[in-house]
């Protein structure tokens, strides 16, 4: 059994990634864009990216908890497109895609209201980082972190500044809360 890589989309993957490809809403055209070869050298350095936004998150947990960290260094690109057939990289893009939508998931949802206008922002690298931040988070931490959790930390800004939380309840929950 070889060695188990942990693979995160923090924002230092998303920095990674950003610098390849101009970002992740441009996977689907720099793919096509470049053939299958190009795909095969996206994919594998988005893999590479991930492993080290794993093995950095894993490195500032470690920091933050006192404990010293005890997981794989990353692996790098070159190695994985050395180690790999480009049918093995093409078929690790299910487990890119699942990294990036649980680096992207949310769990606090705030109500829209009716009151105030509100202005839409475009949510990049940078403002996700000024963000965190804003909120006390250092660097090491802030490039650690997944987008989904910035984005957390921004509803739980807002709801502190008054914005209403959206509490979704089963009705199981509902029946508990009796």
């Amino acid at each position: 059994m070889g060695t188990v890589y942990p693979a995160r989309y923090t924002i230092h993957a998303e920095n990674l990634i950003a610098q390849k490809i101009g970002g992740i809403e441009n996977l689907e055209a720099a793919v096509e864009k470049d053939g299958s070869a190009g795909a095969i050298d996206i994919f594998a350095f988005m893999v590479a990216a991930l492993i080290e936004g794993g093995v950095q998150h894993g490195k500032v947990e470690s920091q933050l908890m006192g404990k010293d960290y005890l997981g794989p260094e990353p692996i790098s690109y070159e190695t994985i497109t050395q180690l790999l057939q480009p049918g093995e990289i093409i078929d690790l893009k299910d487990t890119i895609m699942e990294a990036i939508r649980e680096g992207n998931k949310t769990n606090i949802e705030l109500k829209k209201t009716a009151k105030k206008k509100v202005h839409a922002v475009k949510v990049t690298t940078e403002w996700l980082k000024h963000t965190a931040l804003k909120s006390g988070m250092t660097l090491a931490e802030t490039l650690a972190s997944t987008p989904g959790e910035i984005m957390d930390l921004s509803a739980c800004e807002a709801i502190d500044n008054g914005a209403q939380q959206k509490i979704k309840m089963s009705f199981d929950d509902t029946l508990k809360v009796r």
